[in-house]
């Protein structure tokens, strides 16, 4: 079994890296707005801001039938 200090300073290391990643991301990314529409699609309702990717619906879709067409 591994050293859980071990595991731990490499959880601690992810941890720390995407969090440095998180606040350099909306530099570097585009405006949401100006993303395509197949990427993503928000949708405002009083205040409140919902986003879903059409194509990550498709490809969740897609291994959900497999998944139920192979048993």
């Amino acid at each position: 079994m591994r050293d859980p200090i071990l595991l731990t300073g490499i959880l601690l290391t992810v941890i720390g890296i995407s969090l440095v990643l998180l606040s350099v991301l909306p530099r570097v990314l585009p405006r949401i707005e100006e993303v395509h529409p197949l990427l993503l699609v928000t949708v405002r309702l009083d205040g409140l801001t919902v986003g879903t990717s059409p194509l990550l619906l498709i490809a969740l879709l897609l291994v959900y039938l497999l998944l139920i067409l192979r048993q």
